[in-house]
């Protein structure tokens, strides 16, 4: 189903706004691929993917702020930064962990047998080990939805901080871990003959980066302001973001007062006194928000009660830079609740909650069956309230999944809600979510392709440790009551043994020597990294010769029968 087919007519949040023409002016401004010189010895790639990679031109060499998230994006701005000076690329500066920053590496290494310094904040390892091992799978999926990366492109809007997220499977993402560390709050560095300062600001993320060249007076900020209210919490998942470590970070910018602000999305600002009123305004608004929910969380009010009391006062609403493209304040309010109060509202009825199906079941009946349930849902829907529509189709679904009539409500619900919503990451949100309970008719690719993508960036991506960390987080637990096995990893081309114990339904990886072994793996890393990545199983490298067993083999393929992951084909 097209969007452009919808029938349903929705008044905008706010009535004054529309919200769809509002995003596609501020497409405008950054969807036109482009190298800006900002001034001399310092230029920002605009319009190629999600974010920006700026070049820092000293008088012998170069370095690279933030190389976007594909090795095909990275190649593009390469080969225009290329145009402008030969110039070698003598460091690296990813400004924090989030794949539009990092994994286009690859394609400015120029020389992989003398790589240039590539710096991070020691934390970063910390925070990639989170995003791409842990909560990957989640996670992904979410962020499909959220950048509206597998909806049609006509259909797209933007993705409220750049053109688009650029991440498919043939896009390459090629991310080089960092070789340098940052364990200070401010570093003073030199490369190519450029002085430059790395300055830590936690802010939508705690390892952020920010960048100030004092004999240009430029800062970069990384991703603590852009043309758009700040991201405060990502629908697509990620741990809470500290309002007031976001606000002192940008006071640290102030001080400074720049007369050049390049950020990694949207365009950058000059003039000193603009740059010091816009942060100031920016920092503002993020306080507001702040303290604003902190007020009524003392008075005793729960989530959804405080974000329909926040608002931005009027000046703050109107200000260019704080338009609720990207993160809105509703969202806001609820992730500075959950920062500070954790999931439990505060009502006794959160406290031990019925499942969602067995709440539906109960609704359903008391409303007098599915087809009454469906009658008020199309109701909401053509009442001009997609949002109670969505709900009661919802509860329709948690009892009977293969609903035909409470989907297609569903579906016209979540376009209705579309042009509703303000913020691009919600519209797109919206959008995909219809597309999939169409049955995925108009994606783009299905979730597999994607996923599968999604794990070739892992396999080929994580240290070997954080590799096989992914296996105790797919362990079939409910098929491990009383099993307990222990079998070793040896990688020969590294000359390294990890260990996974299963006992407990859990699984602990170690690398200290295991006394009762019953089997062992011999596998060169690349091999492992290829099954991990879904490109052979199992059971094929074994018949091949590219995996040798040591020990009980009846013992190792009841081993890996329990975990989920299907590249681990036991039945030889």
């Amino acid at each position: 189903m097209d969007p452009g087919n919808s029938n349903i007519q929705c008044d905008p949040v706010n009535s004054n706004k529309n919200h769809e023409e509002q995003m596609r002016q501020h497409y405008k401004d950054f969807g036109n691929k482009r190298v800006i010189k900002v001034t001399d010895g310092i230029f920002v790639a605009v319009g190629y993917g999600l974010a920006n990679s700026i070049m820092l031109e000293g008088p012998t060499g170069l370095v690279i702020v933030d190389v976007t998230e594909s090795y095909k994006v990275g190649q593009e701005i390469y080969a225009e930064f290329r145009k402008i000076t030969t110039k070698p690329i003598e460091a690296i500066v990813y400004t924090h962990f989030h794949a539009d920053h990092t994994m286009g590496g690859q394609a400015y290494v120029e020389n992989e047998s003398k790589m240039p310094d590539i710096w991070g904040y020691h934390t970063m390892i910390d925070h990639l080990r989170t995003d791409l091992a842990i909560c990957n799978e989640t996670m992904m999926k979410r962020g499909l939805r959220q950048f509206g990366v597998r909806i049609p492109r006509k259909t797209q809007l933007g993705a409220g901080i750049g053109p688009r997220l650029n991440f498919n499977p043939g896009s390459g993402q090629a991310m080089i871990y960092p070789n340098k560390l940052m364990y200070q709050e401010k570093l003073t560095l030199t490369y190519g003959g450029l002085t430059f300062e790395l300055i830590h600001i936690p802010g939508e993320t705690p390892d952020q980066i920010g960048v100030w060249v004092p004999g240009k007076k430029a800062f970069l900020p990384a991703d603590d302001i852009y043309r758009a209210f700040p991201n405060l919490y990502a629908i697509r998942g990620t741990p809470h973001r500290d309002a007031m470590t976001w606000v002192r970070s940008i006071d640290k910018m102030r001080k400074l007062r720049p007369e050049f602000l390049v950020p990694c999305h949207t365009l950058p600002q000059y003039g000193a006194e603009s740059i010091y009123q816009l942060l100031t305004d920016y920092r503002d608004a993020i306080q507001y928000v702040h303290d604003q929910t902190v007020r009524y969380m003392n008075k005793g009010l729960y989530p959804d009660e405080i974000a329909e009391l926040v608002h931005l006062p009027q000046k703050l609403a109107d200000h260019p830079y704080l338009q609720e493209l990207y993160g809105t304040v509703a969202w806001s309010v609820r992730g500075i609740f959950h920062g500070y109060m954790g999931w439990f509202s505060g009502d006794p009825v959160d406290l031990m909650p019925q499942t969602r199906t067995s709440q539906a079941g109960k609704m359903v009946e008391l409303v007098g069956g599915t087809d009454k349930v469906l009658e008020a849902a199309k109701k909401a829907l053509s009442g001009g309230d997609p949002q109670w529509g969505l709900e009661l189709a919802t509860y329709v679904l948690f009892v009977d999944p293969d609903n035909v009539n409470a989907k297609d409500i569903k579906v016209q619900c979540c376009y209705g809600l579309g042009p509703k919503c303000p913020s691009t990451n919600g519209r797109n949100y919206y959008i995909a979510c219809a597309l999939e309970a169409a049955g995925g008719d108009g994606l783009k690719s299905t979730p597999a392709t994607q996923m599968q993508a999604g794990h070739a960036r892992l396999a080929f991506g994580l240290p070997l440790d954080d590799l096989l960390l992914l296996l105790t987080l797919r362990l079939k637990a409910e098929a491990c009551a009383d099993f307990s096995k222990t079998i070793a990893m040896n990688f020969t081309d590294v000359k390294q043994t990890y260990y996974l114990c299963i006992r407990n339904a859990m699984v602990e990886l170690t690398t200290e020597t295991q006394s009762n072994i019953n089997a062992s793996v011999n596998v060169v890393s690349t091999v492992w990294r290829n099954i991990m990545a879904g490109k052979v199983n199992f059971k094929d490298s074994l018949q091949n010769g590219n995996i040798n067993i040591d020990g009980d083999i009846g013992d190792l393929l009841s081993f890996w029968q329990k975990f989920d992951f299907r590249n681990f084909d036991s039945k030889l």
